[in-house]
């Protein structure tokens, strides 16, 4: 009789790069979900999506401009605040840049049919 094969199973979790001002809670959740994923679901392969602020133009026309916008602000954060002594007391108020949602449908259809190591993107 063949021994049979164990199936592993994908697992895509779409994190966040970084919280909304003032929601510390809904990152610390996403954070919690993957460190139980991590550390207790070693029957599964795990992929990670920590996008930014989703942009997608044919569905959600405004979030280019405010892509835009997301990404001069995370670009202010990163290229001065960050130097500064005031970096970690105002990260928060910062955004991640913006992530295109094809980009993230990628890495998902990719993760889902194992075109992609499992791994945090």
């Amino acid at each position: 009789m063949a021994k049979e094969q164990e199936v592993v199973k994908n697992f895509i979790f779409i994190s966040s790069e970084k919280a909304p001002p003032f929601l510390n809670e809904y990152l610390s959740s996403k954070k919690e979900a993957e460190e139980y994923l991590l550390n207790s679901c070693n029957y599964l392969n795990i992929h990670i999506v920590r996008p930014g602020f989703i942009v997608q133009a044919q569905d959600r026309s405004w979030s280019p401009f405010v892509g835009c916008v997301v990404n001069i602000v995370a670009n202010l954060n990163e290229g001065l605040i960050q130097k500064t002594p005031l970096a970690d007391p105002l990260d928060f108020l910062f955004p991640a840049r913006a992530t295109p949602l094809e980009t993230i449908a990628d890495v998902v259809i990719g993760g889902a049919h194992e075109k992609l190591p499992p791994k945090v993107w």
